[in-house]
C-alpha cells in the first residue's frame, strides 16, 4: 500500500496533472469492459475454494480447466468489443486535447494488453488464494508494486514521450507477474496442469453463477468508472486527475482491508462446503469484526487529515481532490461489512436476489450522479449520491444476509454496538484535536495514536469473546516463552 501510494505521487509529478488524468479516464475505459472478467473471477474463487473444501481432486481439475477455458473467451469478447465500441468512444466522445489524442491511443493499447493478460491470470491467482497460500500472494503483490514504482523511475532515463512509455511499461509489468503466477501454480499444485475440458455440468455452473455476479459486476463499474467518464464530459481531464487521485487512495485502503478478507474467504466457503454453518457464522462476524477496528486504524486519521496528507504525498494536489477523497473515505467505511457479506452468500450459491438488489441500488449511483452534476453544476454532488446509495445498500445487504442463510441478528446487534462504542471513542477526540492544534505532522500522529488504542481497547474490553481471549493468552506465553529461551542460549 505504501509503495503504491508513493508511486502515485511520481506518476502524477512526471506526468503532469493532464496527461495523469488522460491515463485514468482511458484506463477507465478498459476497466469498464471487465465486467465480464470481474464476474468469472468471483465464480471461480467459488467453485476452487468449494471443491478443495470438499477434496475432490479430480474434480478440482475440472473446475480449474473449465475455469481457463472461459477466462480465455472472455478476453477474446473484451479484446473484440475494446478494439471496436470502446475505441470508437475515446476517439470521438472523450474530452482530450487533439495535441495528445495521439498519447491517449497508446495508453489504451497497452491497457487493453495488460487487461487481457490480467484476464488470463484470475483461474492462477484464485487458486493460489483458494488454497490460502497468503504469503506468496502477498509477495507477488509486492513484487508487482515495486516494479511499478520501478518504472517511474525509468520514464526520465529515456527522452520518448513520457505518457506512452508509462503505459508500455504498465504492460510489461503485467506481462511478467503473470508469467510468475502461472509457473508457481503449475510447480506447486497437480491441478494446475491444463488440459482441454469440456464438462458442461462444469460450465453450466460456472456461467449460471456467474451471471448473477456479472449484474453486480455492472453496477460496480457503473459506480467507480462510470461516474469518472461523467466528470469527464462535464469538466474535462484536469478533473479526472483529482477522482483519478481519491481512486488511488481507494484502491490503497481497500488493499490494506480486503487482504484481510481474502484470507478469510476461502475458509468461509469451505467451511459450509463441510456443512459447518457455526464455523461458517463465526468466520463471517469476526472478519467483519475485525475489519471495521482494522479500518479505523487507517481511515479515521486519513478523514481528519485529508488535506495534510495529501500535501505531503503529492507535490501538486488537484482541485476538488479533498472532497473526492474524503467522500471515499467514508463511502469505506460505509461498504466495509459488505465483502465478507458478499462471499458468505456466495459460499452458497444463492446470489440471485443478493446481485439484483444491491446490484440495482449500486448502479444507480451512475444516472443519479449525472442529474445531481447536471442540475447542481457541482462534481462534488455526485459524492453525496454515492454516500446514500452506500448506506441504502448496507442496509439492504445485512436483511438478505439473515434471510438467505439466517445469519443470527444477535450477532449483528453486537456488531452494531461495538462500532458505535468505537466511533463515540474516537471522534469527538479526534474533533477536539483538530481544532485545537494546528495542522502538521504532529496532529497527525496524535489522531492516528487514538485511532489505534481506541480500537484496540474497545476490541480488548467489549469485542473479544472468551475463546478469543484463551487463545491470545497461550499465543502471548508462547512467544515470550520462545523469547526467554533464546536469550538464555545467547547468554
Amino acid at each position: 500500500m505504501a509503495v503504491s501510494l508513493y508511486t502515485s505521487r511520481i506518476v502524477l509529478a512526471t506526468l503532469g496533472i493532464e496527461d495523469f488524468g488522460i491515463y485514468n479516464v482511458v484506463g477507465g475505459i478498459v476497466v469498464m469492459f471487465g465486467f465480464l472478467n470481474t464476474a468469472m473471477s468471483v465464480a471461480t474463487q467459488r467453485f476452487l475454494s468449494y471443491e478443495i473444501g470438499r477434496g475432490d481432486l479430480l474434480q478440482l481439475n475440472k473446475v480449474f480447466n473449465s475455469s481457463i477455458l472461459i477466462h480465455v473467451i472472455i478476453a477474446a469478447i473484451i479484446l473484440l468489443i475494446a478494439e471496436s465500441i470502446g475505441l470508437w468512444f475515446l476517439n470521438t466522445q472523450l474530452s482530450i486535447s487533439p495535441a495528445r489524442m495521439s498519447a491517449a491511443n497508446w495508453v489504451y493499447q497497452f491497457s487493453i494488453f495488460a487487461f487481457v493478460v490480467n484476464i488470463i491470470s484470475v483461474p492462477y491467482n484464485a487458486l493460489i488464494v483458494s488454497h490460502e497460500e497468503m504469503g506468496v500472494y502477498a509477495y507477488i503483490s509486492i513484487l508487482e508494486v515495486v516494479l511499478k514504482l520501478l518504472i517511474v523511475y525509468l520514464l526520465n532515463c529515456f527522452g520518448f514521450d513520457k505518457l506512452k512509455f508509462y503505459s508500455l511499461l504498465v504492460f510489461v509489468v503485467a506481462l511478467l507477474i503473470r508469467l510468475i503466477y502461472q509457473l508457481y501454480c503449475t510447480n506447486k499444485f497437480s491441478e494446475c496442469h491444463f488440459r482441454f475440458v469440456w464438462d458442461k455440468s462444469i460450465l453450466r455452473k460456472l456461467t449460471a453463477f456467474s451471471t448473477w455476479s456479472l449484474f453486480g459486476s455492472v453496477a460496480y463499474i457503473a459506480k467507480n468508472q462510470g461516474i469518472n467518464i461523467v466528470l469527464n464530459v462535464f469538466f474535462g481531464a484536469l478533473l479526472n486527475a483529482a477522482w483519478g487521485i481519491s481512486q488511488q487512495v481507494n484502491a490503497a485502503v481497500l488493499m490494506f482491508v480486503q487482504n484481510f478478507t481474502t484470507a478469510i474467504n476461502p475458509p468461509i466457503i469451505k467451511a459450509y462446503a463441510q456443512g459447518n454453518r457455526e464455523r461458517m457464522f463465526s468466520l463471517l462476524f469476526n472478519g467483519m469484526k475485525y475489519t471495521f477496528f482494522l479500518a479505523a486504524c487507517l481511515v479515521i486519521p486519513l478523514l481528519f487529515e485529508t488535506n495534510f496528507v495529501l500535501s505531503l504525498w503529492l507535490k501538486n494536489v488537484p482541485e476538488y481532490t479533498v472532497e473526492f477523497v474524503q467522500y471515499v473515505l467514508i463511502v469505506i467505511m460505509i461498504e466495509l461489512f459488505s465483502h465478507v457479506v458478499g462471499t458468505t452468500i456466495q459460499a452458497t450459491g444463492e446470489i440471485k436476489w443478493y446481485q439484483i438488489i444491491v446490484g440495482s441500488i449500486l448502479f444507480l449511483n451512475l444516472p443519479f450522479s449525472y442529474i445531481a452534476i447536471r442540475l447542481t453544476g457541482s462534481p462534488i454532488s455526485s459524492m453525496y449520491v454515492a454516500v446514500v446509495l452506500s448506506i441504502i445498500s448496507m442496509i439492504f445487504r445485512f436483511c438478505l444476509l439473515h434471510r438467505l442463510i439466517h445469519f443470527p441478528l444477535s450477532r449483528l446487534f453486537i456488531l452494531f454496538r461495538l462500532t458505535f462504542v468505537l466511533l463515540l471513542c474516537i471522534l469527538p477526540l479526534a474533533y477536539f484535536l483538530q481544532s485545537e492544534l494546528d495542522e502538521g505532522f504532529v496532529r497527525f500522529v496524535l489522531i492516528l495514536l487514538l485511532a489505534i488504542l481506541s480500537s484496540v481497547c474497545v476490541l480488548l474490553l467489549f469485542g473479544v469473546s472468551k475463546e478469543e481471549r484463551l487463545k491470545m493468552r497461550v499465543y502471548t506465553s508462547n512467544l515470550l516463552h520462545g523469547y526467554a529461551e533464546r536469550f538464555k542460549r545467547k547468554f
